[in-house]
């Protein structure tokens, strides 16, 4: 759901807690349907290579 090297802000971790955990996964999955529909990604965008 998130880029391992994205910026803090943008990443969650423990201490941000249960409901910024849930407020970032409804945002993801707002974009993710939109982009389904419209091909538009709304927000952020990080290269999408693997990453071992």
């Amino acid at each position: 759901m998130w880029y391992p090297y994205a910026a803090r802000s943008e990443r969650w971790t423990f201490e941000d807690g249960l409901l910024h955990l849930l407020v970032m996964t409804q945002a993801h999955l707002f974009r993710e349907e939109f982009w389904r529909e419209t091909g538009e990604w709304l927000g952020p965008e990080h290269p999408h290579e693997v990453i071992d």
